[in-house]
């Protein structure tokens, strides 16, 4: 399981960012359905911009883990269990 990780980061990362997915892998959402999700339930926020992005203002509490540093470990280290819901955040 923990190889999946990486690869439906990916496609949440490429479809959410600059599309939509065929197979319903992701939803996007507004920023108010974001706003009540991390006022209602555990979220992991996951800034993937660049560090000078990331530096120049994010979301309180959001990880930053770079879309070009992805990978097994790193999506494992942020992403502690395959049920997270996770608000990935690319603009």
């Amino acid at each position: 399981m923990k190889r999946m990780i990486p690869l439906l980061l990916s496609i949440l990362l490429l479809a959410g960012c600059g599309g939509n997915a065929a197979d319903g892998a992701y939803e996007q959402i507004d920023q108010e359905e974001a706003k009540e999700m991390m006022d209602t339930q555990e979220v992991i926020i996951l800034d993937v911009r660049e560090q000078d992005e990331y530096d120049s203002g994010h979301i309180p509490g959001a990880v930053l883990l770079p879309v070009d540093t992805i990978d097994e470990d790193t999506a494992a280290a942020v992403i502690p269990e395959k049920d997270s819901t996770v608000l990935v955040y690319c603009r």
